[in-house]
């Protein structure tokens, strides 16, 4: 990746956050995580994981979806990179963070999702939107894997459905 693009993902990444962080300029805590920042980002560390984590972590409510996007014009996007973007967000408990990279995964067609991928997208349907929508994504996959039918029976009993499960 080239200086120039670099250097535009790093405004990218910093406009957002100044957009996340305006309602709270009185907060010292703010600026703190501010200037850790823009330590952390004139390091120029290019890879797509740790780029998408200083975007979520310094702009919690902004979507990872321009700054994929962005980097998709200019790089090639490995599926087994995308899913430890993923896996890294739900250690993190950013469930819907997580999901908006599960589901551009799929919109941008990274081959067919592997069993394990549709498990993992299911569980954070659930932990985002509900049972209702774990369930709902689950009737519409074809022949689901035992993988998913263990993500959905995990979702009944994270929602405490004893009789569901």
């Amino acid at each position: 990746m080239g200086i120039p693009k670099l250097l535009f993902l790093h405004q990218l990444i910093t406009k957002l956050t100044l957009q996340s962080i305006k309602p709270h300029f009185n907060s010292p805590l703010i600026f703190t995580q501010f200037r850790n920042f823009t330590q952390l980002s004139t390091s120029f560390d290019n890879s797509l994981h740790s780029l998408t984590l200083r975007l979520v972590v310094n702009s919690p409510n902004n979507s990872v979806i321009p700054l994929l996007d962005e980097y998709q014009k200019s790089n090639a996007v490995k599926h087994d990179e995308l899913k430890k973007i993923i896996r890294t967000l739900r250690n993190k408990h950013l469930f819907n963070r997580a999901l908006e990279v599960s589901e551009w995964m799929t919109s941008r067609s990274f081959g067919s999702p592997n069993s394990g991928d549709l498990a993992v997208r299911l569980d954070l349907t659930g932990q985002v939107h509900g049972v209702d929508a774990a369930e709902k994504f689950f009737r519409e996959v074809n022949d689901p894997s035992e993988r998913m039918h263990g993500a959905l029976l995990s979702c009944y009993v994270k929602a405490e459905l004893v009789d569901k499960s």
